[in-house]
């Protein structure tokens, strides 16, 4: 496997790990996929549009000239594949806390108890090219599962299961303007069962010189009200609880590296102006392997309660991620811009 940087125009490189390489694998370029995600059934003229590097197909009147997505056909019919250089898996732990942390005592009573949340997190992340804007542009798919709180906590003794989906649309480039919005759900089952959905997305400028401008949201799609038992002085009660997502409006500033791998920082507000702070890295370690981390700290709105912390929100989140194709996949244009969702990006609070 060889990477080479690519070069647009006279001399302006795209660097910041904008490499790709030839021969992910005897599949894809059976399939005609060229190189980690640089789609196209030739090696043909390359031309470079709004700052992004695209290979134009062959012109040979074949089922493959046609069919540039490199999927298998059946009397020239295609038949949709799988590209596993298009998806990410990863598997890690995390900790979080916000108010669904902390149940209430009595229904008639402003007393809460509770603590944060600690487990293990894995899933995936799988892209695919569209058809429109000369296939620069692509749909994402992910999922990531949650496991938390094994040994219960002091209001219950289930743990917590939680289910993160995630799909929508997205533009990688090298430099110029990039973006993505997806819509976001997540089953939360605990000492309730919640159902909750958001619309995600960030639109950036992306410089020559690995710096990345940008503005990300979240706006709440549904919220959920739910049954719940919980137990006090070892009986348990009945009760009801409303949860609604929490609105976040995010300024961010990520620093590409050469080799592969981002830095990120992010202030901002929610709908209830409370601060938002934040940051993230993703490091590569080896081909093919990198390691990702991010936190979340939502600061309350100033008030005299002296149960402040209760209305905080925080995750702290780290992972392994691995790409099927190697270190070369890391860095392509298919990569999914947005990560699934997790307790750091889905914050949401009581009604």
């Amino acid at each position: 496997m060889h990477c080479s940087s690519l070069y647009a125009g006279a001399g302006n490189r795209i660097g910041c790990g904008a490499e790709f390489c030839l021969g992910c694998g005897a599949e894809d370029a059976a399939a005609g996929e060229v190189g980690c995600g640089l789609e196209g059934a030739s090696l043909g003229g390359r031309e470079i549009t709004g700052g992004r590097a695209g290979w134009q197909p062959g012109q040979d009147g074949s089922c493959a000239a046609a069919n540039p997505q490199g999927e298998f056909t059946f009397l020239c019919l295609p038949v949709p594949r799988v590209h596993w250089c298009r998806s990410e898996f990863f598997a890690g732990v995390q900790s979080f806390a916000g108010q669904a942390n902390y149940a209430a005592l009595e229904s008639e009573r402003e007393e809460f108890r509770g603590s944060s949340s600690f487990g293990a997190q894995y899933g995936m992340n799988f892209t695919r090219p569209l058809a429109v804007l000369d296939e620069q542009a692509s749909m994402q798919l992910g999922v990531r599962g949650a496991v938390s709180n094994f040994a219960g906590a002091d209001f219950t003794d289930a743990s917590r299961r939680q289910v993160f989906l995630t799909g929508g649309f997205f533009r990688r480039v090298d430099f110029g303007l990039q973006g993505g919005v997806v819509a976001d759900f997540l089953h939360d089952d605990w000492y309730a069962e919640l159902n909750l959905s958001q619309l995600r997305g960030e639109i950036s400028w992306r410089t020559a010189r690995c710096n990345e401008f940008g503005f990300g949201y979240m706006a709440g799609l549904t919220d959920d009200a739910s049954r719940s038992v919980i137990l006090e002085d070892g009986a348990a009660v009945a009760d009801r609880v409303e949860m609604e997502v929490i609105n976040q409006n995010r300024l961010f500033y990520r620093r590409h590296f050469h080799g592969g791998g981002f830095a990120e920082a992010f202030a901002g507000l929610s709908g209830d102006d409370d601060g938002l702070l934040g940051a993230s890295l993703e490091l590569p370690l080896r081909s093919g392997l990198t390691l990702r981390s991010g936190v979340t700290y939502l600061v309350p709105e100033e008030s005299s309660s002296r149960l402040d912390h209760q209305d905080e929100s925080w995750n702290l989140a780290l992972a392994f991620v691995w790409y099927p194709c190697g270190g070369c996949s890391a860095t392509r244009y298919q990569r999914p811009l947005m990560d699934v969702a997790d307790n750091g990006t889905f914050l949401f609070d009581r009604q």
